[in-house]
């Protein structure tokens, strides 16, 4: 990426660049070979990698586990299913197309971005990694290696619901909901 000079993007399943492609890129670099498909439950959090598609997520014991299974179940609504076999979690969260129903997620949840490039890892929280298209937010020669939710308190619950024609085509509109209630019952963030 570094002796592209801007003219080489990384690509994970590449969905987004057959249908936008940024005139200056000529070349593309695949993030395959690096290992970061997988999904994982450790002590704090579930730790998605970049590589790993959206129908691995919906299909994956840990997240069906995880937070009530709410990611697994919005990861299910994305797209129809040749879709979710390609689109990978690190192209749906950077490249925001009309399909990208796990952001808000990402964010209700409070997601962290981890980022690698040039100078070694850094962690992006889920506001200044949408703070305007994802991309504009990593430096030139970076690319998303993991998406990090943490765990909520034990008296927490979350739902995603989107607007579409079908369940699984294009959302009109979508949102998610995190909500943690305090010992006394009253709200404790949302």
């Amino acid at each position: 990426l570094n002796k592209g000079r801007g003219r080489i993007a990384p690509v994970g399943g590449g969905v987004s660049f057959s249908f936008s492609t940024p005139p200056k890129i000529t070349e593309l670099a695949s993030l395959r070979s690096l290992g970061i498909d997988e999904i994982i439950r450790d002590r704090n959090s579930l730790r998605l990698g970049a590589m790993a598609t959206v129908a691995q997520l919906a299909a994956s014991p840990a997240a069906l586990r995880f937070r009530n299974g709410l990611l697994a179940a919005a990861a299910s609504r994305v797209a129809a299913t040749p879709n979710r076999n390609l689109i990978t979690l690190g192209g749906n969260a950077i490249r925001l197309f009309i399909w990208s129903d796990l952001p808000t997620v990402y964010c209700a949840m409070g997601a962290l971005f981890k980022v690698r490039g040039p100078k070694g890892m850094r962690r992006m929280p889920c506001d200044e990694f949408y703070a305007a298209q994802p991309l504009s937010a990593l430096g030139r020669c970076e690319f998303l290696e993991e998406i990090i939710i943490p765990d909520a308190g034990p008296r927490s619950g979350g739902s995603f619901d989107k607007f579409s024609e079908t369940s699984n085509t294009f959302a009109l509109a979508s949102a998610t909901a995190c909500v943690t209630l305090a010992g006394s019952g009253k709200c404790a963030s949302a």
